[in-house]
């Protein structure tokens, strides 16, 4: 029988339990449902859960009014994301993230993650081979939770793990915004918000920053905007 879609690429006749939109309602609360705060969202879900399920993705997709491909692409893109198909078993509610990239590798991420399968309990904990996590000046890492170990040892890992060390900490001397603006902060934003500078100027300033995209490649963001703007006229 073939299925019908509905609007927005929904697809009719899936049945939607409302005992999950209960509780995404209440977890979401008086937040906004806008299609921007998905993230945020899925997040909650996560937290809450350790894992996105089928009923989670539909029910979500129902309380925003999106699409469920537009939830389950998002959700599934990122790998802190748990998400499991309905006949799936629920992870652990603790897992430990070990980057396996080349550069953690060379520094032995295949033996940490070995060693931490042994020391573990599998049903308790997952060990979770991942891609790269951004951190290749401090090889390996693994991540408990969501606490960044650089360098990582199996000693080390275990003693956050048994310490219950499994959320990244704020470190106290951050600026503040107040303090940050106070000294500038933002002020290029400002002036181009009141159109002090041009678009050619803008990309000049990105051009002169070096700023580079943090997607891998680590593409120039003037070059990149340069290009587009050259596109659209």
């Amino acid at each position: 029988m073939k299925r019908t879609r509905g609007k927005k690429g929904r697809i009719s006749g899936r049945v939607i339990d409302q005992n999950s939109i209960t509780q995404l309602e209440k977890l979401i609360g008086s937040e906004s449902t806008k299609r921007d705060m998905l993230i945020e969202h899925l997040h909650k879900i996560q937290d809450n859960f350790h894992h996105i399920s089928h009923r989670h993705i539909m029910a979500l997709a129902k309380i925003m009014n999106i699409s469920m491909a537009a939830v389950y692409e998002t959700a599934t893109f990122y790998h802190h994301f748990d998400v499991i198909n309905e006949k799936e078993t629920p992870p652990p509610d603790i897992t430990i993230r070990v980057c396996e990239s080349v550069t953690c590798e060379m520094f032995g991420a295949k033996k940490l993650i070995s060693e931490l399968k042994l020391a573990t309990d599998s049903n308790k904990v997952r060990i979770q081979p991942v891609p790269c996590v951004g951190r290749c000046a401090s090889a390996p890492i693994a991540i408990a939770g969501t606490n960044p170990i650089e360098n990582a040892k199996t000693d080390a890992v275990i003693t956050a793990l048994n310490k219950n060390q499994l959320i990244d900490t704020i470190p106290n001397d951050y600026i503040n915004y107040t303090a940050y603006k106070k000294n500038g902060g933002y002020k290029t934003l400002i002036d181009c918000m009141n159109e002090k500078y041009k678009s050619d100027d803008i990309i000049k300033l990105l051009e002169n920053s070096a700023l580079r995209g943090l997607g891998g490649a680590g593409f120039p963001t003037g070059q990149k905007w340069r290009i587009l703007s050259e596109k659209n006229s």
